[in-house]
């Protein structure tokens, strides 16, 4: 994907998260869809493994990062789709205040307390135990 990159764990300046399962609900799109079958055709083959992914996708603001994810909840009934967005890129800004930033967005979107955002790990696990709970509900 030129300009962009999809890749299992990575954290950049954008940062959308697919849950796979998650009984959530998204607005719908505005603008079109068009120009983007390729991508979101790697998409759909991720949500066809049999195993729980994250993906991200990274790339310069306005290209239709979240137009991209909002078009692949569409496509997949009984999916959703939690949007996450990263911190604009600043020389002061610390890992730490990225991570402090998720963690209230997930708080917000999940509906649960702030996880402490100490590193990534602890993160992404609160989202996959949401997930699940989610899942099993």
């Amino acid at each position: 994907m030129p300009g962009h990159q999809i890749d299992n764990c990575h954290f950049g300046d954008t940062l959308e998260v697919i849950a796979r399962f998650a009984k959530m609900t998204f607005l719908k799109p505005t603008t079109p869809f068009f120009g983007r079958e390729s991508e979101l055709q790697r998409l759909m083959e991720v949500t066809r493994k049999r195993t729980a992914s994250i993906v991200v996708i990274k790339g310069r603001r306005r290209v239709g990062k979240s137009r991209l994810t909002e078009e692949l909840a569409k496509r997949l009934p009984g999916h959703a789709s939690a949007h996450f967005q990263g911190l604009p890129p600043e020389k002061k800004l610390t890992a730490h205040e990225e991570r402090e930033d998720f963690a209230q967005q997930l708080s917000q979107k999940m509906d649960i307390p702030p996880p402490r955002a100490g590193d990534w790990n602890v993160l992404l696990w609160a989202l996959a135990d949401r997930v699940y709970m989610l899942r099993i509900q």
